[in-house]
């Protein structure tokens, strides 16, 4: 069974529309295509990947997050994306033609957003070294392997995370992009552990890839956004889905 890293990647990645956005060198990001194209890929648990290249690694680690209140018991939006999932299914399990209407009945805030990539990365963040053990212990790597660590983060709100900016004269609406977050960019500042970070999200009817070598954070607060003054669209995502059942005639 494929990781959850290598499935984001895959999806991400293979899609040729998309577009690995970076700012400043690309060495890193050069790194890591390297070591993806031409290395070699183990994925597990704990670390969830490591690519590995002549006698250095980088590992990959995934956790996903959204924008919704969350709790010891988990995300909101999550709760109640499984809520809508039982009553699709006791609605339209028994029936040839039916049509489900749901709301996923919670809110979504730029703080909430920041809150729960920041309590995810920390948790990540502090499994480094035995990461680093685990590795070692499996004989995937040995004590003399040149490691970096890379975290690779979903954004994976309903209809991802937009903000309303009205600054420059126009209303429009924009993603709320990891890469621009400046309170995000402070995070990775403060971990000098990890080296590279993937952010993967869909909003505004588009996919959104970013790559942050944390010795480029320089480069990327000069293009940093203050999400924290727009609005965020909070508005709870409705959910319809039908079903129609075409029968088999052929006997």
């Amino acid at each position: 069974m494929k990781s959850e890293a290598v499935t984001t990647l895959e999806h991400y990645l293979r899609n040729e529309s998309n577009t690995v956005h970076f700012w400043g060198s690309d060495v890193g990001v050069n790194m890591f295509a390297d070591f993806l194209q031409n290395g070699r890929t183990v994925d597990g648990d704990a670390p969830d990947m490591v690519l590995l290249k002549d006698n250095a690694a980088i590992i990959v680690e995934h956790f996903e997050f959204d924008s919704s209140y969350s709790n010891k018991k988990g995300s909101s939006s999550r709760k109640e994306q499984a809520r809508i999932e039982r009553e699709k299914r006791e609605k339209l399990e028994t029936v040839d033609v039916g049509v489900y209407h749901g709301t996923i009945k919670t809110q979504f805030s730029y703080q909430d957003f920041i809150d729960n990539v920041t309590k995810n990365f920390l948790h990540h963040y502090n499994q480094i070294e035995t990461y680093k053990k685990n590795l070692i212990n499996r004989k995937t790597i040995t004590s003399e392997t040149t490691v970096k660590v890379m975290f690779l983060i979903s954004d994976v709100s309903p209809i991802g995370s937009i903000a309303v900016d009205n600054s420059g004269g126009r209303v429009q609406t924009v993603p709320v992009i990891l890469a621009q977050s400046p309170e995000f960019l402070d995070l990775v500042e403060r971990c000098d552990n990890v080296d590279f970070v993937l952010c993967c999200s869909y909003a505004c009817d588009s996919e959104y890839i970013w790559f942050i070598d944390r010795n480029e954070i320089s480069s990327y607060r000069e293009k940093q956004c203050d999400y924290a003054n727009m609005r965020f669209l909070s508005n709870p995502p409705h959910v319809v889905i039908g079903k129609i059942t075409i029968p088999d005639n052929r006997g």
